[in-house]
């Protein structure tokens, strides 16, 4: 942090502060003061709603900037927007104490989910068609990994809960498929291409519950920064000038980065 306003209390110049996905948000419509700012109708988000980004500087509110623990800003980048939406939907999603969860689509969000839910106590099984994701989830802790996209027998559903990451309609119904009575699957992708036509007799009945997430409150960055830091999750990452912003991310939709990707802002 370079300045803060004359006005700002409790941070100060040259502490490492991180600017998450969740810019602002009104502070007072029906959402906002009932604890549920993250549905806020009048919310903004860094980089999308709100310049600064993918810049060298960004001017951003207080109440709104993460205070993080010192290191590589790099490492702690991808915490700031795919590690929060993942812990929001873990958190949606999780099951009795000891529970089996189910981690479809394994990337920046789901790396740090999984290790997470490892950590607390829980059984992990990672879902994904590249085997380089399924690699990384077996090193950082996963209890078992599933290759999708290969010819195999139905099966019994063994999962207590799933998170969906990839944004395909058909993969959430492979979750539900794979979650047992009473689970719950959340949905952690922006972006969702069409459901499938669900057969609600072996799908959803049985109390199963199927719920999204949107963005996230400021409760949840700070609660997950805290376990970040307690349990010491790792990310991986890849850091690319931001003139590679656009191969990124077509490396992204054909799943060739493992973990993150982090933009060099100030690279020439």
């Amino acid at each position: 942090m370079e300045q803060v306003g004359s006005h700002v209390t409790g941070v100060f110049p040259g502490a490492l502060v991180g600017v998450p996905w969740l810019h602002a948000t009104c502070g007072v419509c029906e959402f906002c003061r009932s604890e549920r700012e993250n549905l806020c109708l009048a919310k903004e988000f860094t980089g999308y709603s709100v310049d600064g980004g993918y810049a060298e500087a960004v001017v951003a509110r207080a109440g709104y900037a993460l205070p993080l623990p010192a290191g590589d800003p790099a490492h702690w980048a991808p915490f700031l927007c795919a590690g929060i939406i993942g812990f929001r939907a873990l958190k949606l999603a999780l099951p009795r104490a000891r529970g089996r969860i189910g981690f479809f689509g394994f990337g920046g969000s789901a790396h740090l989910a999984l290790q997470l839910a490892s950590r607390m106590g829980f059984s992990t099984v990672a879902y994904s068609r590249t085997p380089d994701h399924l690699a990384l989830a077996e090193r950082l802790g996963a209890s078992e990994v599933v290759r999708t996209g290969v010819p195999s027998a139905p099966a019994e559903p063994t999962l207590d809960a799933a998170v969906v990451f990839a944004p395909r309609g058909e993969v959430v119904v492979d979750a539900l498929r794979a979650t047992k009575k009473g689970g719950t699957v959340s949905v952690a992708a922006i972006h969702l291409s069409p459901i499938p036509t669900l057969d609600y007799d072996h799908v959803l009945f049985g109390e199963r519950r199927l719920v999204s997430v949107e963005a996230n409150t400021r409760e949840d960055a700070r609660e997950f920064l805290e376990l970040a830091n307690l349990y010491h999750l790792e990310s991986t990452v890849t850091e690319r000038p931001l003139r590679q912003a656009n191969a990124a991310l077509l490396d992204l939709k054909q799943g060739r980065v493992t973990g993150a990707v982090v933009l060099d802002c100030t690279s020439p």
